[in-house]
């Protein structure tokens, strides 16, 4: 996790308060990842640390050292920018400290980016304490007093090379033969499996995601394809539409916004979702969902893909087109 990152101290003009006291830059670091090129994670802290030790934290991880009595983190922001442009909007914002998490509102802002390891970027910053934090999914993880607030300039100093994010846009799916295998959440019950004919992206990394559904992953890192089995829906349109809405409604919350661009009965027994969302006015996280179902099948499909507006201009519409064309091949 970020949350033990930590970096090289920069003059700063950032003022504010974070969980109810004065925050005082400590370092400001900013670190990238070969596994996700093209992205840039800073992080401000009170702390002064440095490139070596946020390194080699990061390759520990959170408890790496073993030392259970590891003491909590500082008060700390984490901006995470997918986009390593000038006026570039951070894609996530953490705030972070020894009792939990902070729940601030607003925007993080790429303001100058370094050219080289070693040299001063810039972020400025405009967040406040967000009302009604507490009553959400993870209130009881809040931790914000509602004076919280960052606002102003804050430098921060480039320990890792920038890495350009490769583009998506040759991406070649090839018709594979694929035995789908997925977990069940309770121990006592076998898998569910089914074969499939579908047109699988080469050069992407396969795996499983957090809930151990097959996964691919992009060579960007960031930009994901998942395959579930689940029970088909009676009647088909009508109720899968039902749950697209319903998942694009759970994000038009005061600090989120939730949109439906496209959902369309693509093909008999296919219907096409587009949807996306942010926080605030940051950038667009995307998702397509193609579902597939039919009347010899054991289980419906759905062909899940995650990125960012580039991602969605490279690669979107040959996914698309991928996942409508899977069938069941037993």
């Amino acid at each position: 996790m970020w949350w033990f990152v930590v970096g090289a101290a920069q003059a700063a003009e950032l003022e504010g308060e974070l969980f109810g006291k004065p925050f005082v830059v400590g370092s400001a670091l900013g670190l990238t990842d070969p596994a996700q090129p093209g992205t840039l994670s800073v992080l401000v802290t009170s702390e002064r640390l440095t490139c070596d030790k946020a390194r080699a934290m990061r390759s520990q991880g959170p408890g790496g050292s073993g030392d259970k009595k590891q003491k909590p983190p500082p008060p700390m922001m984490l901006a995470a920018f997918t986009t390593i442009d000038t006026d570039a909007l951070a894609a996530t914002v953490m705030t972070l400290g020894p009792k939990g998490l902070g729940a601030l509102g607003g925007t993080v802002t790429l303001a100058a980016v370094p050219s080289d390891v070693g040299e001063t970027g810039y972020l400025q910053v405009a967040l406040a304490a967000t009302p009604g934090s507490r009553d959400g999914a993870f209130g009881a993880m809040v931790a914000s007093a509602d004076t919280d607030a960052l606002k102003g300039r804050v430098g921060f100093e480039l320990c890792d090379p920038l890495l350009a994010r490769p583009s998506l846009a040759g991406t070649v799916f090839e018709s594979t033969k694929l035995h789908l295998v997925e977990k069940s959440m309770f121990p006592d019950r076998a898998p569910d499996e089914m074969d499939l004919q579908i047109p699988l992206p080469k050069g992407w990394t396969k795996g499983e995601s957090q809930l151990g559904t097959p996964q691919w992953t992009a060579p960007d890192g960031l930009t994901k394809l998942s395959i579930g089995l689940e029970s088909p829906s009676e009647p088909f349109e009508a109720s899968t539409k039902e749950r697209v809405d319903s998942q694009v409604k759970a994000f038009q919350t005061d600090t989120t916004q939730g949109e439906l661009v496209v959902g369309k009965l693509a093909a008999e027994n296919a219907f096409v979702a587009r949807w996306r969302y942010r926080w605030g006015t940051g950038p667009w996280s995307n998702t397509l969902e193609v579902f597939r179902q039919g009347a010899d099948w054991p289980f419906a499909v759905k062909c899940k893909v995650e990125g960012s507006d580039t991602a969605v201009a490279e690669v979107f519409d040959a996914a698309e087109a991928a996942c409508v064309a899977l069938t069941h091949a037993p």
